[in-house]
């Protein structure tokens, strides 16, 4: 009779009266046609019916907008601006540095989105909106203020974290007297303590 193989099952060889249940080896395989079958989920709906303007900062030199005008302007902006503002206002979203208008687009409606070429360390929001034939401007939605960051090293440099010689030879277990000894020996040297002069280089060995 050929050996039984080893089984990974910690039962495995128990009787079948005395081996607990699993239910899921006993249950029959679900037959899915077609080879491999994934649950993706419900679709993702297009629209949200909401007014909304969102702004993100791609790298220092570029922000992203994009935007859902499918709310509830679809009912406030004629009440108060009349039936017909629509037909002749024109969808535009507007980028604002601070208070100062730095760029404005043809927007599409209801959904669309934008890339604006920007400034480094500069805080930037967006309005989108309609322009009407009076030069009135109504914002239909607005987005958060954002920051693009800086796109050079810090001006402003800050060595309070940086602790002298001895300091860091003490940190390491030496005695205080040591950790002075050891320090005046690599000032002296003009270089780091082990390493006097010059630290060793890629390829080469230190002692």
């Amino acid at each position: 009779m050929p050996p039984v193989p080893p089984s990974s099952d910690p039962h495995f060889g128990l009787p079948s009266s005395l081996e607990p249940a699993h239910e899921e080896r006993r249950l029959e395989p679900v037959p899915h046609p077609g080879g491999v079958w994934i649950d993706w989920g419900p679709a993702i709906p297009e629209e949200y019916a909401q007014d909304r303007l969102c702004l993100m900062v791609r790298d220092p030199w570029c922000v992203f907008a994009y935007w859902e005008l499918t709310g509830p302007h679809a009912k406030w902006v004629p009440e108060r601006h009349g039936p017909g503002t629509f037909a002749t206002g024109k969808w535009r979203v507007k980028l604002f540095r601070g208070a100062t208008v730095s760029a404005e687009i043809v927007a599409s409606h209801p959904l669309g989105t934008h890339y604006f070429p920007v400034e480094p360390d500069a805080s930037w929001r967006a309005e989108a909106g309609l322009r009407l034939p009076t030069g009135e401007w109504v914002v239909v939605a607005s987005s958060e203020e954002v920051r693009t960051p800086r796109a050079w090293i810090a001006a402003v440099t800050d060595d309070g974290w940086a602790v002298t010689e001895e300091e860091m030879l003490r940190q390491l277990g030496f005695t205080a007297e040591e950790a002075a000894r050891r320090a005046e020996v690599a000032r002296r040297a003009g270089g780091r303590v082990g390493y006097p002069g010059i630290p060793p280089g890629p390829g080469s060995s230190s002692r």
